[in-house]
Formats: structure tokens, C-alpha cells, sequence
């Protein structure tokens, strides 16, 4: 996007991501928090039904929390945050820095 801080991806490979920040109104149990990609409506250009097949069969086997159908993939929040900090309010970590850190000793 053109208001995206462009020194934030330099010398990077990627160009993407998601950063989520938040604070949740009740207690809740981090294997019922999902994240993931739903459709409204199907894909114009749907996978073959046998990429989807290997695909469901590779997920089944290496990482069977995920839930893959024909208009959604997602998973527990916890398994596909490459960085999850949970921090009191007022003490939370800059969202655009360059590198976030690993805190999750307030999940117990």
C-alpha cells in the first residue's frame, strides 16, 4: 500500500503482514480463537478437486487442527501467529517495528 512505511520491508523478502492488536471482553481458552481465510461466495477459478484433495491430506497428516473446506482454511490463532506477545494494557509493543518479540508469560 502506498501509506505503508517504506523502510519497514526493506531488505526484505516478504511484503505482507498482518499485525493484530487487540484486547478480548472475556476470558477465553486460545485453542477457541481461530484465524484463517473464509469466503462469502466460491472461488471464480476453484483448485482441482485433486490439489484440493492432497492439500486436505497433507494438512490431515502434518497439521490436523487446520480446517480446510472449499471456501475456508483456518486454524487455531495461536498455531499460525509466527510471533504471539500478550502484554497488560499500555505496556504493548510498537506495531511497526522491525521485529516484534515472543512474550506470552501472561497466558499462564
Amino acid at each position: 500500500l502506498t501509506s505503508s512505511p517504506e523502510e519497514y520491508f526493506a531488505g526484505r523478502a516478504r511484503r505482507i503482514q498482518t499485525v493484530i492488536q487487540g484486547r478480548f471482553t472475556q476470558r477465553l481458552c486460545m485453542a477457541n480463537v481461530w484465524a484463517g481465510q473464509t469466503r462469502n461466495r466460491p472461488a471464480e477459478r476453484p483448485p482441482s478437486a485433486l490439489l484440493v484433495s492432497v492439500a486436505r491430506a497433507l494438512l490431515n497428516r502434518f497439521a490436523p487442527v487446520f480446517k480446510l473446506s472449499a471456501n475456508s482454511v483456518v486454524a487455531p490463532l495461536a498455531l499460525t501467529a509466527k510471533t504471539l506477545a500478550v502484554n497488560r494494557p499500555g505496556e504493548e509493543p510498537d506495531m511497526l517495528a522491525r521485529t516484534l518479540l515472543e512474550d506470552v508469560q501472561l497466558l499462564g
